[in-house]
């Protein structure tokens, strides 16, 4: 993409029309409609500066996470082009255009594509991407759990904290005054 240009498509992805239109945009991203850009279908012109971007930040982004998911998203996923995105535009000059956006967002009542299918994919299919998607699919429920499980770590950590305070004041050695006068 940086040095040729181009179209690049993942292979679950498919065309449902002529890709000519898109020729006109020197730079342009996919966006899935879930917060971040998806990475599934990118297009550019050769030697496009966002690209330089891409690759020249590919390196410092280059962390192993705990989680297979985060790993892929956060290195050269979608949260990579996300923040790229982002970076391009902060810097972008007045006399340049910004990137434009094609929405490919697949949930209900969402316009229909017009220049692309998708099929699922097995890639993305580890168990904290099921588990991120079940928290994506249940925000209040996730909500709930976790300012009830905060409580519960609080209200722990109070009961623990009193006892311990109890306790020592109670272990406290009884010691005689000393007078005043030596004897």
């Amino acid at each position: 993409m940086r040095h040729f240009g181009g179209i690049y498509i993942d292979l679950d992805n498919g065309c449902a029309a002529s890709l000519e239109p898109l020729r006109y945009y020197p730079a342009w991203v996919t966006d899935g409609g879930h917060g971040a850009l998806s990475n599934n279908i990118l297009g550019a012109a050769p030697d496009h500066p966002f690209w330089h971007l891409m690759t020249d930040s590919l390196r410092s982004y280059a962390w192993s996470y705990p989680l297979p998911y985060l790993t892929i998203v956060y290195a050269s996923g979608q949260w990579f082009l996300t923040a790229m995105w982002n970076a391009y535009h902060r810097q972008l000059l007045t006399n340049q255009p910004p990137l434009t956006r094609i929405s490919m967002d697949g949930r209900a009542g969402a316009p229909p594509w017009v220049f692309f299918t998708h099929t699922r994919g097995g890639t993305w299919d580890n168990w904290d991407n099921r588990l991120f998607g079940w928290i994506g699919d249940h925000l209040q429920l996730t909500s709930v759990a976790v300012v009830l499980s905060l409580g519960c770590v609080a209200t722990v950590i109070w009961v623990l904290a009193r006892s311990i305070t109890t306790f020592k004041s109670r272990q406290k050695p009884q010691y005689m005054p000393l007078s005043s006068t030596q004897d």
